[in-house]
């Protein structure tokens, strides 16, 4: 008989054992635990809220769909977001992913439901669910740092293109993205800052952020939390924060991660968040050339920029990145309609990145 209940922090070795068998990467048990445990909103709220729950057959682990909150603000006020992770289920168990789903999606204690991270097969299901798909979300934009390495990885994924076609091809895309990406080989202008973690200017950009944008969805970026989300790539030092700064006081930021993959796989570097309170967009340009000239030499493949609204969007298409299609929406809300009102149907307050949900936990 199979068993559904509340995940533990003692599943964790059970948990990374499937999560591993379907090639989802794993955690060590620290990195697990801050999601949690080190949480601001949970010291704060000090409730005892569900980390997940898991599927058990005969004391074995056959399922898992990890849950954590995420304070957002809109329109001056505080909304609790229940944010799932890495939805797994064994072979053979996957007609018991609808009562696993359940409890994450229709919890009593959020205002809303959030996934970023949803594939094909998960989206399927959440429409079940009557979970939206969020408005205007772009599909994957990438520019390549390492045309040899890019190439032949794709070869590799491929395996229907012969490899003496590797150095050309690196050779045809380098000379491509030269002769008309010309706004990634400009002068930077303007002296970008790098930072290893967040500090209390941050505290400052963001109360102007959330009261200049009052009008959008926006996850809570100060330092505290900030530091929270990002602390396991800020101690493997697979993070690269960019500002830029007028009389010590931040007008924008630019935060890169790095995604190293399996060695068949694409090793990624993201864009997963941007902000700016001085209506200048266009710095969004000299931050990723930045980027990409800071790791050309590094073992990188791509920078990648998945999500962001219409205007930040049109500067990045400036930059004439490729396009890497997908057949669904990774992005999905459902609104607990005893918490929330319906305004957070409008299209208008989204602007959704990595930075959201758990796609860079």
């Amino acid at each position: 008989m199979v068993k559904l209940r509340e995940c533990s922090h003692d599943d964790y070795d059970s948990v990374m054992a499937l999560r591993k068998k379907f090639g989802m990467g794993t955690q060590d048990v620290s990195e697990w635990n801050n999601i949690w445990k080190y949480n601001p909103i949970y010291n704060e709220y000090n409730e005892k809220w569900p980390i997940g729950w898991v599927l058990e057959k005969a004391g074995l682990i056959v399922g898992y769909v990890g849950n954590t909150y995420i304070p957002y603000y809109y329109q001056n006020n505080r909304i609790i977001a229940a944010v799932g992770i890495s939805l797994v289920v064994d072979k053979g168990y996957r007609g018991f992913v609808l009562p696993l789903l359940d409890q994450l999606v229709n919890q009593n204690q959020p205002h809303v439901f959030l996934v970023t991270t949803a594939n094909f097969a998960a989206s399927k299901r959440l429409e079940a669910f009557k979970c939206k798909r969020v408005p205007n979300y772009y599909a994957p934009i990438y520019w390549i740092i390492n045309y040899r390495s890019f190439i032949n990885k794709i070869i590799n994924i491929k395996g229907s293109i012969p490899r003496f076609m590797g150095h050309p091809a690196a050779i045809a895309l380098s000379l491509r993205d030269k002769l008309f990406n010309n706004n990634l080989v400009l002068k930077i202008e303007r002296k970008l800052n790098k930072y290893n973690f967040f500090d209390e200017k941050f505290n400052d950009f963001w109360e102007k952020l959330k009261n200049k944008y009052s009008n959008k969805l926006l996850c809570i970026r100060d330092s505290l939390n900030l530091n929270w989300h990002f602390n396991r790539k800020i101690n493997k030092k697979e993070i690269l924060i960019l500002t830029d700064e007028q009389n010590d006081l931040l007008l924008s930021y630019a935060i890169f991660c790095i995604n190293y993959a399996n060695p068949q796989g694409i090793n990624k570097l993201e864009l997963v968040d941007f902000q700016t309170i001085d209506n200048d967009y266009n710095i969004l340009n000299q931050m990723i050339s930045f980027a990409i000239r800071e790791f050309r030499n590094s073992k990188l493949d791509i920078l990648e920029v998945i999500g962001f609204d219409y205007g930040k969007r049109k500067v990045l298409e400036s930059l004439h990145p490729y396009h890497r299609k997908i057949d669904h929406c990774p992005y999905y809300y459902k609104i607990n309609k005893r918490k929330l009102p319906a305004l957070i149907d409008s299209p208008q307050i989204w602007d959704l990145c990595s930075y959201d949900g758990d796609a860079s936990l």
